[in-house]
This record gives structure tokens, sequence and C-alpha cells, in this order.
């Protein structure tokens, strides 16, 4: 089962109108490294456009795509047993953090 409401407690990516659907937001067939604009936090995406990580998107009320002002949370799909401290399921597009090493 799929839930629209994300856990208590846990970030929801914002969106602007140009990015509030799926299909609105461009995706590579592969997954990229790429760094937040705010925290510099260093996570994987298939989004071709990207500045915030889910949490700073969340925080600043922002677009992460492309940083506008977007005061409405996103439609995140959550599983129903996720909890705060888990990672949503995955879904086409979706920002996936992947660790990366350091130099």
């Amino acid at each position: 089962k799929v839930s629209a409401r994300p856990p208590a407690g846990a970030p929801v990516p914002r969106h602007c109108s140009r990015h509030d659907e799926t299909g609105k937001r461009t995706k590579s067939a592969v997954i990229r490294n790429v760094q937040c604009r705010s925290c510099k936090l260093a996570f994987g995406t298939t989004y071709a456009e990207v500045v915030y990580c889910v949490s700073c998107s969340d925080k600043h009320q922002a677009c992460m795509n492309c940083g506008v002002p977007s005061p409405l949370p996103g439609k995140a799909l959550y599983g129903v047993s996720c909890t705060a401290a888990q990672t949503p399921p995955q879904a086409q597009g979706a920002v996936r953090v992947v660790p990366v090493r350091r130099a």
C-alpha cells in the first residue's frame, strides 16, 4: 500500500508549477551525483535539474528542482509502514541518496 501522506516529521520535497508533476521534471537514464546548494549534501538523482536536497527544499519552502519559492508541499508517495527514520520507497525519477566517496 502507498500513502500520499509522509510519516510525521519527514521532510517533503517542494515543487513549483514548472515541476509539480513527474512528467514536468526532466530525467536522465543514469543516476548522477549532485550537491545541495544549501547544506552541501552530495546525493544521487535522475533529475536533470536539482538545486536542493529534499530536506532543504522543505526547510526553505523552495522547489527542489529550480529553487523558486514553493510554499505548498509536493505530492510524494510513501509506503504505509515508513517511519521518519526510514527511507521512503523509490519511485521512477525520485531522488535517491547515494553515498559519494571523497578522494
